[in-house]
């Protein structure tokens, strides 16, 4: 499967995290030169803002959302114009655990219904088919029935890749909520699935402090009912919480 990493220029540091954890693993990646939106300059923000925007849901743009959508937008088109049917894309400050090798080595396992597959989680509660609808070697694939937080680790339909990537401007909303949320214009549409437990988490949120790299976030994404302890570190949600919102959060692998 075609695997892409979206790095800044000046990410370096991000970049060689990558790399470290996929030779480590066998695999090779596409580096995607990702829209640094902080060098955009004001006029190109302000057009931007001015085509995705849209009267029934206003939103304000950050600089480096709107570089964040573009870069992902640049790795759709990258899809859509090749040969396989699936593909990977990642951001640059994901930690990966090896079950992720072999996935990404044969695609198999994939489902040909699914559109999106999620490997990463953000430990947020989610809301999940009760039942798992395929295997991915140890982890059971599920359908998801909710909005989702995070786009840094998934695969993607190459059809839908194409259809995202040429999606109007006013359907546009930052890049997770584009792909998860019940109110995107064009998420309702897609058939999403989680992998659990996920094998993705991005460096903010990876549950062991120990392990991060203090890698920063270009972005802040906005978590739900996940609990915060004081060392720092996150849990998932109670069994009542879950059981009251009928969500549950997704463990790292």
């Amino acid at each position: 499967m075609r695997t892409y990493v979206i790095n800044l220029d000046r990410a370096s540091k991000r970049l060689a995290h990558m790399r470290r954890q996929f030779d480590r693993l066998g695999i090779s990646f596409d580096r995607i030169a990702a829209v640094d939106g902080t060098s955009l300059t004001e006029r190109d923000l302000l057009a931007f803002r001015t085509l995705a925007q849209n009267d029934d849901r206003p939103y304000h743009w950050t600089a480096p959302e709107i570089g964040m959508f573009l870069s992902h937008k640049l790795a759709w088109s990258m899809i859509a114009s090749g040969e396989d049917q699936y593909a990977a894309i990642f951001e640059d400050d994901v930690h990966v655990s090896d079950e992720i090798a072999a996935l990404l080595k044969d695609p198999a396992w994939i489902h040909n219904s699914a559109d999106i597959v999620r490997f990463e989680t953000t430990l947020q509660g989610m809301r999940l088919a009760r039942n798992p609808d395929f295997q991915a070697g140890q982890m059971k694939v599920f359908r998801v029935y909710s909005g989702a937080w995070g786009a840094a680790g998934y695969v993607i339909k190459r059809e839908i890749a194409s259809w995202l990537a040429s999606s109007p401007p006013r359907t546009f909303g930052p890049v997770d909520w584009f792909l998860f949320h019940p109110e995107s214009t064009v998420a309702p549409a897609l058939r999403v699935f989680q992998l659990d437990p996920a094998p993705c988490v991005q460096d903010q949120y990876h549950p062991d402090v120990h392990s991060r790299q203090n890698l920063g976030s270009n972005t802040v994404i906005p978590i739900g009912p996940v609990q915060t302890l004081k060392s720092g570190s996150r849990r998932l949600l109670s069994p009542m919480v879950r059981k009251a919102t009928g969500r549950r959060g997704i463990p790292y692998a």
